[in-house]
């Protein structure tokens, strides 16, 4: 039996190291489909092409329930078969997935030996045996068009009479459902390694927008000399809105943006400089799409796994929160350390007098009202921009707190 699974011609054989991405990515450099690259690394393929390394110590057989698919030693595995008593039973399986295999390109090992930890074990209690009393050995087979698993398994002690199971064949109800529980296996390992492929974009995404958004906001965050006279009409809302976040966090011990989650006042200045600053910064405003792009592309992704969609869905509502907060406590940290106060003192500041009386407004001239005019389409934009969000968070509001009360009345 251990001569025939791993057999060279036969049997799949893979670096310890690879995994199903590493792997994916040999196969497009290569220009090769699915089928041709699992042909290729057969055991004598290799032993010929010398691609993968350490090929001496590559047999391609892995012990059942394994934490990882170590390559083990055939003839330890030999003297394992001829140890077995003339009154045991050895059960040997294929597991062939079909199109299902090549559909999900289901090319590592890793992939294999984890799906079949979990379903056999499954299997092995409906039918009065003990996984932890069974030792087993299975081998990858890639000369065909469909990769599938070649499996033998035995008890390694008898029971407390001394005898092993006098009944060899199973259950046909619980292999039907355990080819239902390893085709589903193999759809939800896709789907899980989709659902972490997107996380991981998504959380870069993430970084990338809130170190630019820091560096925009450190930008403006200068010594009181530095600071011109001339303010426009968004330097003034920002310096409000900046007054209003170091009033309420004054005398706050905790700094952090979760103690301004019910004084709306606070929330909707955080909010003014945070419109403000994706409005008037077009790199800003690139990485933001880009971030929306990948939150919108992971909420219209269906997978076939319910499991996997409740993760997503638990995901989605978690990454809100997060970008919320992290861009929160940006905003808040910046203010605490922006020297608002003497900026006040020094130019006796009256922001709404000083719109009303600013020069920049008089000039009538035809070049002027030009200028005003795109003064003013930058200052609708933004407020139309501020409104967007302002909406956004109410609608946020109103969600969490209708979701709550239907918790609630679930609970009861």
């Amino acid at each position: 039996f251990i001569d025939y699974i791993s057999r060279p011609s036969a049997v799949y054989v893979q670096d310890i190291d690879d995994d199903r991405n590493s792997l994916i990515n040999q196969m497009e450099i290569k220009k090769m489909n699915f089928v041709e690259f699992i042909n290729s690394r057969t055991l004598s393929k290799q032993q010929i092409t010398k691609e993968l390394k350490d090929l001496e110590n590559k047999s391609g057989l892995h012990l059942l329930f394994n934490k990882e698919p170590k390559d083990i030693d055939l003839e330890i595995a030999k003297k394992q078969f001829e140890k077995i008593n003339k009154n045991q039973h050895i059960w040997e399986m294929i597991i062939n997935p079909g199109d299902l295999g090549i559909k999900n390109k289901m090319l590592d090992k890793n992939e294999w030996n984890e799906i079949l930890n979990k379903t056999m074990r499954n299997l092995l209690r409906a039918n009065n045996l003990d996984p932890n009393n069974i030792i087993g050995y299975w081998a990858l087979h890639s000369n065909t068009n469909y990769p599938h698993v070649h499996l033998g398994f035995f008890e390694k002690l008898p029971n407390h009479i001394n005898k092993y199971r006098p009944k060899g064949k199973f259950d046909q109800k619980t292999l039907k459902k355990f080819q239902f529980a390893f085709e589903n296996a193999i759809n939800e390992q896709r789907d899980y390694k989709e659902l972490f492929d997107l996380k991981n974009s998504i959380w870069n995404d993430r970084k990338e927008f809130k170190n630019l958004f820091i560096n925009t906001l450190n930008e403006n965050n200068k010594t009181n000399s530095e600071i011109e006279f001339s303010f426009s009409n968004n330097d003034l809302r920002i310096l409000n809105a900046l007054k209003t976040i170091r009033d309420f966090y004054k005398n706050q011990k905790n700094k952090s943006y979760a103690v301004s989650k019910d004084n709306d006042e606070v929330r909707e200045a955080i909010n003014e400089i945070y419109a403000i600053k994706i409005a008037s910064n077009i790199e800003l405003k690139e990485k933001l799409d880009a971030y929306n792009n990948q939150i919108n592309k992971i909420t219209n992704t269906s997978f076939e796994d319910k499991e996997t969609n409740l993760l997503k869905d638990e995901f989605i509502n978690k990454e809100k929160d997060e970008f919320e907060r992290q861009i929160g406590n940006a905003i808040i940290k910046n203010c605490l350390k922006t020297n608002l106060d003497e900026i006040y003192k020094e130019k006796k500041l009256d922001t709404y007098s000083y719109i009303a009386n600013n020069d920049i407004y008089k000039d009538e001239t035809f070049e002027g009202i030009l200028n005003n005019l795109k003064k003013l389409k930058n200052n609708l934009d933004f407020e139309l921009n501020r409104i967007l969000w302002m909406r956004k968070f109410e609608a946020l509001k109103a969600y969490r707190k209708n979701i709550s009360t239907v918790k609630a009345k679930i609970i009861l």
